[in-house]
C-alpha cells in the first residue's frame, strides 16, 4: 500500500550549517513528500540569575549529583561543587547557542520550497513583552503556521508570554508544537527535564480548547528512563482533543503493540498521532518500521504517517 507520508519534526540545521539539500535527497528516498521544519530561539535566558539558580539547585538535588557525592554536597569542598557546575553551566550554555535558525531565515527556506516545506518558528518566551511581541508580529507576518518551544527553563502554565502567544494562535489557527520527554546532556536529568512534564500544560489545553497543542516525542523521550513522562502524555491527550501526540525519537509509542494499545485507549483510535523523524538519519527508519507494524490497520498506518499531518496542517 502506497502511504502519504508527512514528517511533522525536522530541524533545518546541523550545528551551524543548514542541510537543506540532506534533507531533501533523505525526503525522497524516505517517501517523505512534506516536512514541517523547526526554529529555534533560546537568546541568553541561560545566563539570567534566577535562571541559572534554579539549574544549579535542581542539578545539586538531582540523582546526578547524588552519585557524584553520595554522602551529601555538604561532603565535598566548596570548589568541588563550583567546578562540576561550571562543567555543567558551559554544557548548557554551548546548547543553548548552537544552530540557532531565525523566523526570516526559516520563512525564506519554506519560500524556496513550499511545495515540500511548512515553517514552525521559535520565540524565546523568557524574554520580555516586547520582545515576543515583536517576534510574534514576525512570525504572523512571515506566515509561519506554528511555533516550537522547549519549556526546560520554565513552566509553560505560568509564563505569560506564553499564554499571549497561545491566543494569538487560537485566533489565527495555527500549532503550538512542544518539547516534552528529557533531552541531551543535562536535560537527561530528571529535575532538570521537570518542566517537560505534559502535565505542566493542562492549563493551556484547558484555557485555548481550540488551539492544536502538539506533543513532540508524547512524553516518552529519554536515553536513561523511556517513557518519562508518557503515561502523563496519555493522560493530557485522553481529556483534551486539542492534545495531539508526535513519535519522532520514539516510533516504540505506535510500533510497540503495549504502547500503541495504551495510545488507541487513551484516544480513541490513532486520528491524533503524528510521524516525526526529529534526526535526520532516524527518517527513513522510522517510516520504515510503522509500515512494517502488524498490529496497525492499513488505515491507522496512513493516518499516522501522512493523513492526520495532512488535516492538521491544511495541506
Amino acid at each position: 500500500m502506497s502511504y502519504l507520508v508527512i514528517d511533522f519534526h525536522v530541524h533545518p540545521k546541523r550545528s551551524s550549517k543548514l542541510i537543506i539539500n540532506e534533507i531533501l535527497e533523505e525526503m525522497d528516498i524516505s517517501g517523505v513528500s512534506h516536512s514541517v521544519l523547526l526554529g529555534k530561539d533560546f537568546g541568553g535566558s541561560i545566563k539570567r540569575p534566577e535562571i541559572k539558580n534554579w539549574i544549579k539547585d535542581a542539578f545539586l538535588k538531582s540523582d546526578v549529583a547524588s552519585h557524584y557525592w553520595p554522602n551529601g554536597v555538604s561532603s565535598r569542598s566548596f570548589s568541588q561543587l563550583e567546578e562540576a557546575w561550571r562543567e555543567l553551566e558551559y554544557y548548557l550554555k554551548e546548547r543553548a547557542s548552537s544552530s540557532p535558525t531565525s523566523l526570516k531565515e526559516l520563512a525564506e527556506i519554506v519560500n524556496t520550497h513550499p511545495d515540500k516545506f511548512t515553517g514552525f518558528g521559535s520565540i524565546n518566551v523568557l524574554q520580555n513583552e516586547e520582545y515576543v511581541t515583536e517576534k510574534l508580529r514576525e512570525l504572523n507576518t512571515l506566515q509561519l503556521k506554528g511555533l516550537k518551544i522547549w519549556p526546560f527553563l520554565f513552566n509553560p502554565s505560568e509564563n505569560e508570554n506564553l499564554r499571549m502567544v497561545c491566543e494569538d494562535f487560537e485566533k489565527r489557527r495555527k500549532i503550538l508544537l512542544v518539547h516534552t520527554g528529557c533531552g541531551p546532556g543535562p536535560w537527561e536529568i530528571p529535575e532538570l527535564a521537570k518542566y517537560c512534564n505534559p502535565k505542566y500544560l493542562e492549563p493551556l489545553a484547558k484555557d485555548f480548547n481550540d488551539l492544536p497543542i502538539v506533543l513532540a516525542h508524547s512524553g516518552y523521550y529519554s536515553r536513561d528512563n523511556p517513557g518519562i513522562f508518557f503515561k502523563d502524555a496519555l493522560e493530557l491527550s485522553r481529556k483534551h482533543e486539542n492534545v495531539w501526540l508526535e513519535v519522532s525519537a520514539v516510533p516504540d509509542v505506535v510500533t510497540d503493540p503495549i504502547l500503541a494499545d495504551k495510545v488507541k485507549d487513551a484516544i480513541g483510535g490513532f486520528d491524533r498521532v503524528l510521524f516525526g523523524s526529529d534526526y535526520l538519519e532516524y527518517m527513513q527508519i522510522t517510516v520504515h518500521v510503522i509500515k512494517k507494524a502488524r498490529h496497525l490497520k492499513d488505515e491507522d498506518k496512513a493516518k499516522i504517517l501522512g493523513l492526520n499531518a495532512k488535516q492538521l496542517l491544511g495541506l
